[in-house]
């Protein structure tokens, strides 16, 4: 059976609040620069490892983007 990949509403609601675009926010997690959209449409679902990069870059808990 297939993952289900559901967006991440909240990584874009909270990235917005933090004035970061897509690139910006990639960039400064060491990642490519559409692996943000990805995510947030849930093309792609990122592993523990980057969404925790990802939390501490936009100085968040893992749970408020998910």
């Amino acid at each position: 059976m297939a993952k289900v990949k559901k967006p991440m509403v909240k990584l874009a609601k909270k990235r917005n609040e933090k004035g970061y675009t897509q690139e910006e926010l990639a960039f400064l997690c060491g990642l490519k620069s559409d692996t943000i959209s990805q995510y947030e449409r849930g093309i792609r679902n990122p592993n523990l490892t980057t969404i925790s990069e990802i939390a501490r870059v936009l100085k968040c808990s893992v749970s408020d983007l998910v």
